[in-house]
């Protein structure tokens, strides 16, 4: 399991929008796909399921791994990414902090 941090602004006042164009449209977090882009490591490969690259999107939306934490806190195993944008911000801190993800 990836233990990298990237959820750090959980306890400030944020919008959904905010979250999302930041950890999905822009994937600039410590999660390892970003942190091979600026050659930080060497491998992007999900560290929970091991068959995709480990973004924002994946860990929120469908990494098999994780599915049943996904579904606990938001009802579904498997996200849309535009569900993503209606998930207030502390059910997505939530679940960060329950797979190791927040800081």
């Amino acid at each position: 399991m990836t233990a990298i941090v990237y959820f750090t602004n959980c306890d400030s006042h944020v919008s959904n929008v905010d979250i999302t164009e930041k950890l999905m449209a822009t994937d600039h977090c410590h999660l390892k796909r970003h942190l091979h882009m600026i050659r930080v490591i060497d491998d992007p490969e999900c560290g929970w399921c091991m068959e995709d690259e480990e973004t924002a999107s994946h860990i929120l939306t469908d990494c098999p791994a994780i599915a049943r934490v996904r579904e606990r806190h938001f009802g579904s195993c498997v996200l849309n990414p535009e569900d993503v944008k209606s998930i207030h911000p502390r059910k997505i801190c939530a679940f960060a902090r329950e797979v190791g993800i927040h800081g």
